[in-house]
């Protein structure tokens, strides 16, 4: 998952545009994956925007972790 596409600065980005669905749809289809290596919980009922903002969040504070 590349979560740095959605830090691009002036870019607004709505649940419901074409990036963030395939984002949802490829988080979905490995969300284990996703569980085992950040401990988050992904499901169908999540928004892209609620899925993007949990992995990011995990994301930052693994780093922070290991640096």
């Amino acid at each position: 998952m590349n979560l740095l596409q959605f830090l691009t600065p002036d870019v607004q980005l709505r649940g419901s545009d074409e990036k963030m669905l395939e984002f949802k749809a490829l988080a979905v289809t490995h969300r284990h994956v996703i569980k085992n290596y950040l401990n988050v919980s992904i499901s169908e009922k999540l928004t892209p925007v609620a899925i993007a903002s949990k992995s990011a969040t995990s994301t930052f504070t693994l780093q922070l972790h290991l640096a």
